[in-house]
């Protein structure tokens, strides 16, 4: 009975602290950090949220959403109007990022010409769903894609030149407008029925990292290749098929190429669709 009684206080003890704790920042605002397993744009990436983004955040399943924005000089994320502030113990919080100037609405563009790098950038979705519990320090968030990427592997035939092939289309449309929601698991985009348009690739120059290197083919040749990248609506688990239609350009004139995927593009949200391209001679 005394073994009992004690075990009981100090449960109870505990209990009081906690609750101690609790209201010591019950009321105040979270300190959030935005973190990203791939920086935006990249595949691959460890890195934090690019501090030129939006990030918006929710704690009551999307019905309304506070902005916050990084302070260079202080090295944080500060809430750009009214901050979430610790309500309850643990609490559920969706997050997203936006790279196009902040847009508060649950709407997102897929841009059909992603040929510039602000495009592909404005094109990319990150997001989360977690579960964070109490504390006087900083909740991190780890942001992850929700949209699909194509990435495209293209060699040139020999005796061509790859700084001639400028560009890398699909002929299939896809949509460009859809919805972000928040899930149980969490946010999540749904592609639209409307405004399908086909797509324009990103070249990717130098150094810069869109691709995996696991699912290249180890029969490329990577001085003869040119990687194009997109970042498209998650289909849902349904594949579909498109055509790739390239562009080489030279002082004599252009030609087109075109490409049949045989196999189907899942395009899986956050993840890669990769594909290898063996372009026949150009005849200019």
């Amino acid at each position: 009975m005394l073994a009992f009684l004690s075990t009981s206080c100090e449960e109870n003890v505990m209990d009081v602290e906690d609750d101690k704790m609790f209201n010591s920042v019950k009321g105040k605002p979270i300190d959030f950090e935005f973190n990203g397993i791939e920086e935006a744009g990249k595949t691959r990436a460890y890195g934090v949220v690019d501090p030129s983004a939006t990030v918006w955040v929710s704690v009551d399943n999307g019905n309304t959403w506070n902005s916050y924005t990084y302070d260079s000089e202080k090295h944080l994320w500060k809430a750009t109007g009214t901050p979430i502030t610790w309500q309850q113990k643990t609490m559920t919080v969706y997050a997203y990022v936006r790279y196009d100037g902040g847009k508060t609405e649950t709407t997102l563009t897929i841009q059909a010409d992603q040929t510039n790098k602000g495009a592909l950038l404005s094109s990319d979705f990150l997001g989360c769903r977690e579960q964070i519990t109490y504390t006087t320090g900083r909740i991190s968030l780890t942001m992850k894609h929700r949209v699909a990427k194509l990435v495209v592997h293209a060699q040139v035939y020999d005796g061509d030149n790859p700084a001639n092939l400028t560009a890398c289309t699909t002929t299939a449309t896809f949509a460009t407008t859809g919805t972000i929601s928040c899930g149980d698991m969490n946010v999540n985009l749904i592609k639209g029925e409307d405004n399908l348009s086909v797509i324009k690739l990103y070249r990717v120059n130098g150094e810069e990292d869109y691709d995996v290197a696991e699912q290249l083919d180890p029969l490329l040749d990577y001085d003869k290749t040119v990687t194009f990248v997109a970042y498209l609506f998650p289909l849902g688990g349904v594949n579909t098929t498109t055509n790739l239609t390239f562009k080489y350009g030279s002082l004599t004139g252009t030609t087109t190429v075109g490409y049949n995927l045989t196999t189907g593009i899942t395009l899986d949200a956050g993840a890669c669709t990769c594909y290898t391209v063996y372009l026949s001679k150009a005849q200019v």
